[in-house]
């Protein structure tokens, strides 16, 4: 039985375990989200959050999105790919932080082995 220690390093957790626990072989999930009224990145956190199951002690910022993947601590669980439908119609400051997101996405992907994408459509 495999066990965890607390750490102040999430990214060590994950390191650690994420070969563990990821399947191979396992189904793409993929999630499309209607991005063509966003303005904000208020508006892409209140679509994102629930559609990946983000736990509400994870608050709506970036370095919580990552915590939040490469600890699995989302509903949708690896291999996964959002897809942002609509976003060159969406305000230039959601499209900007759109790609800080997918930026976030790269970086767990790096970091566990696992897929990770988000696709600005």
């Amino acid at each position: 039985m495999r066990t965890a220690t607390i750490c102040t390093s999430t990214r060590r957790i994950a390191a650690r375990w994420a070969g563990a626990r990821a399947g191979e072989g396992d189904p793409l999930t993929t999630i499309r989200l209607d991005a063509q009224d966003w303005r904000t990145a208020d508006d892409l956190w209140a679509a994102l959050r629930p559609a990946i199951g983000m736990p509400a002690s994870h608050g709506p910022n970036l370095d919580a999105l990552f915590d939040a993947l490469v600890t699995r601590l989302t509903r949708v669980a690896p291999p996964i790919e959002i897809i942002l439908d609509g976003l060159a119609k969406a305000g230039p400051a959601a499209i900007a932080y759109a790609t800080r997101v997918r930026e976030v996405f790269d970086d767990a992907a790096a970091e566990t082995g696992e897929t990770f994408v988000f696709r600005l459509a």
